[in-house]
């Protein structure tokens, strides 16, 4: 079962905000009707508009309660026990507080009763609720139906790792609202409903302008920073031991640049003048020692600059922050309009 709109055109907004607003004042008229009848003391009128209400769906969990109230009255009035029963079930189901007027016949008090008892049978009568919970990086729906009176859930959320607002219908028996992943220290703000078969809410959290929040979780978000630390940690010792290296290459470059101006020296002094026609051939072994220490401090130079330059990139490319969250990873998106905004709807 399915509530989304498809979003078309900006127009279709304003279609939309007037549609949903003669929605309303459908569902209240049918009400009215219902209540009419009653007061009427025109049961069979009273258990019509009651059930063309509810078929019509759309109705707000009090609306839903007290159809349901009003067609259990009118269904016992009339000697349907079995209807009037199933009605009252629901009835207990959406608030176990429910009373009826104590001034009513125990013809009509009698089918409430028997409900009320063998559901208290059963242990202490909770009414309907549900949550959405965080589990292993997805978000799951747990519902409390103890008269399994829900037929599907319609959810609406949005992470703070993603703009994008996603919609799911969870149909009962299914607790899985996403099949994406929803990172552990997202804040997650939703609203959710439960319906009955028709579509009425039997129970609604959030809205919104006040959604339900799902706060990160801490203990993730520090085991995350310590997976960040050890992703850090081969980078780190790479980096070192390229900076280590380069600065090695750079003091044996010295050495040897030293070694260079020390036969410069010796070349340019008389210390190696024999005989001889020319100085190339007097302090030959001076010039090439001179040339050969020049070209490995050049060398090592270069090398120490390169292996400096390779540490320095090594720390940049070392992770500073966790890798892009899981949940900012949509499923396949049909845009449209939801109770948040903007959505994503999205079946599985």
């Amino acid at each position: 079962m399915r509530f989304f709109i498809p979003f078309r055109a900006t127009a279709l907004v304003l279609m939309l905000a007037f549609g949903s607003a003669s929605a309303r004042a459908e569902t209240s008229s049918t009400l009215a009707a219902a209540e009419a009848a009653y007061v009427a003391v025109d049961f069979e009128g009273t258990r019509s508009a009651s059930e063309k209400a509810l078929n019509e769906g759309n109705h707000d969990p009090p609306e839903t309660l007290r159809l349901y109230t009003l067609l259990g009255i009118a269904t016992a009035t009339l000697g349907q026990e079995a209807e009037a029963r199933e009605a009252f079930r629901r009835v207990l189901g959406i608030d176990p507080d429910a009373g009826l007027d104590k001034e009513l016949s125990p013809k009509i008090r009698s089918p409430y009763l028997e409900v009320r008892g063998e559901l208290s049978a059963k242990g202490p009568l909770t009414p309907l609720s549900a949550h959405a919970v965080r589990r292993g990086g997805r978000l799951f729906v747990e519902l409390n139906d103890p008269t399994s009176i829900a037929a599907g859930i319609d959810v609406a959320y949005r992470a703070s790792s993603s703009p994008a607002v996603t919609h799911f219908h969870v149909p009962r028996g299914q607790e899985a609202m996403a099949s994406s992943p929803v990172s552990d220290m997202s804040r997650v703000e939703y609203t959710l409903t439960v319906r009955d078969g028709y579509g009425n809410a039997l129970f609604r959290l959030g809205s919104e302008a006040t959604p339900e929040v799902i706060e990160p979780d801490p203990s993730a978000r520090d085991a995350e920073a310590r997976a960040v630390r050890r992703s850090r940690g081969p980078y780190y010792l790479a980096a070192s031991l390229l900076a280590g290296a380069g600065v090695a290459a750079g003091a044996t470059a010295v050495f040897f640049h030293v070694k260079r101006q020390d036969a410069a020296d010796e070349w340019n002094s008389t210390a190696c003048e024999q005989p001889g026609s020319t100085r190339g051939q007097q302090c030959a072994d001076v010039d090439d020692r001179r040339k050969r220490d020049q070209n490995v401090a050049i060398g090592l130079y270069a090398a120490s600059g390169a292996l400096l330059l390779s540490s320095v990139i090594t720390l940049v490319l070392a992770p500073s922050s966790r890798a892009e969250s899981a949940a900012a990873r949509s499923l396949p998106c049909v845009p449209g309009l939801g109770a948040l905004g903007a959505v994503c709807h999205v079946s599985f």
